[in-house]
């Protein structure tokens, strides 16, 4: 099960590389998600979060995502 969203930020640009981590404090059964950028655009960038484990399994926590923007000078 995937989950999509965007974030709008106007330091992003399309030669811009975005890093992304997901803080995950699941620990009832020991399942954490997983989290990748797609369709980097100016202003703009997706991200795309994953349940690798099968689809009863669910965080009982709320999850936070960090980015980092890092543009070519």
């Amino acid at each position: 099960t995937n989950a999509e969203f965007v974030v709008t930020n106007s330091h992003c640009k399309t030669t811009s590389v975005v890093l992304v981590t997901m803080q995950d404090n699941n620990t009832v059964n020991n399942k954490q998600f997983a989290c990748a950028i797609h369709t980097v655009a100016n202003g703009a960038f997706t991200i795309s979060i994953v349940n690798p484990h099968s689809a009863t399994s669910t965080s009982t926590t709320a999850s936070k995502i960090h980015f980092l923007i890092v543009n070519p000078s």
